[in-house]
């Protein structure tokens, strides 16, 4: 019997040694960025996070991390999987290369991973089972423009004087002391915001499963638009409730109206729309 379990359990190191084949590596990036327009850094399995700075240069680090019991596989990960780079019309663009997915961009600047075979799990992709993670953290001085994106992980940014586009699906965000307007956008996260100026321009905020809270400046003037169905709202400010808008559609059947949904609301002497919506949480309007 004791000859029996011996064998069960070295069979089972075996296994483990296996299935346990990774290979890492570290690299960094230097570069200026006072001439960029924006700065872009699209990850889609890993954290990403983004402290201000003074001076002009940025930079970047990323830790890669590939992971697969197929040795080959493994090994061709190693050159085909990559963060890469370019630099178009003053946009400076960091993404992951990949035979089985590029980057796309949409007419209105949204970038967002499209898999070739249609299907993230689909066994024809070329590194199917291979799990590769990319750990980015950038200081960038505090007053570049920015669109941050990740697809599994954590996004946070601290420290930033401009205005800063986020966006992630598996994880949260959380924006801390950003002096510019925001938009923010997550599936399965949390959004957590703090602003040291009131937004000037009109800004979305939204999640599905998650909670949406917000720190603004107490002379905060807005429009807002709240919709959450398995949630509450809560604020620190004082505020108007204002009523539903009614649009209506005329054909030959006759005249529609129909009323838009959510809770609309005017805090201070009004200002930019900010629209916020969850459908799994509540929402926090703070000071």
């Amino acid at each position: 019997m004791k000859k029996f379990n011996l064998s069960i359990l070295l069979w089972a190191v075996t296994l483990m040694c296996l299935h346990a084949q990774s290979f890492s590596d570290e690299k960094s990036y230097t570069f200026d960025v006072s001439q960029l327009d924006l700065l872009r850094v699209h990850n889609k399995d890993g954290q990403v996070k983004v402290k201000g700075t003074t001076g002009s240069r940025a930079t970047l680090r990323v830790k890669r991390t590939i992971k697969s019991a197929n040795l080959q596989k493994l090994a061709a990960a190693k050159t085909e999987i990559f963060l890469d780079s370019v630099n178009l019309d003053g946009e400076l663009m960091f993404f992951i290369q990949s035979p089985d997915y590029q980057l796309e961009i949409n007419e209105d600047g949204r970038a967002y991973y499209n898999s070739y075979q249609n299907n993230w799990s689909d066994k024809r992709q070329k590194f199917h089972k291979v799990k590769t993670t990319f750990s980015i953290e950038l200081e960038v001085p505090e007053q570049t423009v920015l669109y941050m994106s990740t697809h599994r992980e954590d996004l946070i940014v601290q420290n930033i004087k401009a205005d800063v586009l986020a966006e992630n699906h598996h994880g949260s965000l959380y924006l801390e002391k950003i002096g510019g307007n925001v938009q923010a956008h997550t599936h399965h996260g949390d959004i957590k915001l703090n602003l040291t100026k009131v937004p000037t321009r009109d800004a979305i905020f939204s999640t599905h499963h998650g909670n949406i809270k917000v720190n603004f400046p107490d002379n905060l003037a807005a429009n807002v638009e709240l919709k959450t169905r398995h949630g509450e709202f809560y604020t620190d400010f004082d505020y108007q409730t204002k009523a539903m808008p009614v649009s209506l559609n005329t054909s030959k059947k006759g005249t529609k109206y129909k009323i838009g949904g959510g809770t609309h609301i005017s805090i201070g002497r009004g200002g930019p729309k900010l629209n916020f919506e969850t459908y799994h949480g509540s929402i926090y309007l703070l000071k």
